[in-house]
């Protein structure tokens, strides 16, 4: 409304003099709708997660969660390490392997925070530097595989390596989830 002439709710001659504040105040408002449009994709993101279209995905926010939700359960898990410091190219990794993870049944997601999973994050070698990066935990042992992701990257070829690690994952729980292989000392085979 600045510059704009007015005189008793009808225009004339008269002008209001420029509001010096005003562009401070419409730099703010934008500033505001920008972060409500983030929050309302986070928001539309989240609703889709929970709504079951994608993958479930647990946030193991403590070392404590880690090791009981990922490493003592019999379930496989994927989990996605992300950091705060790269939170564009964490997004974009968790849409994939949210995409990826949802076409293939049994397979349980999960997001960690390197700061707050360090002595996991160490234990698998997982730096800041190198994240968003994707371990599928598909046996008891403590390993993982390491499923690469990088700028080239598609879901479709996560949801590959997916399967392909999980390929020898076949037995299942009552919820249909796949369950960790058990490593086997020796052959293998039924001694008589």
């Amino acid at each position: 409304m600045d510059g704009t002439k007015f005189a008793r709710g009808r225009a004339s001659s008269r002008t209001l003099p420029p509001r010096p504040y005003a562009r401070a105040a419409r730099s703010a408002a934008l500033d505001d709708l920008k972060r409500h449009a983030r929050l309302r994709r986070i928001a539309q993101l989240l609703a889709l997660l929970l709504s079951g279209a994608c993958a479930d995905l647990a946030i193991i926010d403590t070392d404590e969660k880690f090791e009981e939700q990922i490493m003592m359960t019999s379930h496989c898990w994927a989990v996605l390490f992300t950091s705060a410091t790269r939170k564009e190219e964490t997004e974009a990794a968790l849409k994939m392997v949210e995409s990826a993870a949802a076409t293939v049944p049994g397979l349980t997601l999960a997001m960690a925070d390197v700061d707050a999973v360090k002595a996991f994050a160490s234990e698998f070698n997982v730096r800041k530097r190198m994240v968003p990066r994707l371990l599928l935990f598909n046996s008891r042992a403590r390993m993982a595989n390491v499923i690469k992701l990088g700028e080239s990257t598609t879901w479709q070829g996560v949801q590959s390596e997916l399967k392909d690690g999980l390929a020898e994952n076949k037995d299942t729980d009552g919820e249909g989830r796949l369950q960790k292989l058990t490593l086997a000392i020796g052959s293998g085979k039924e001694e008589v």
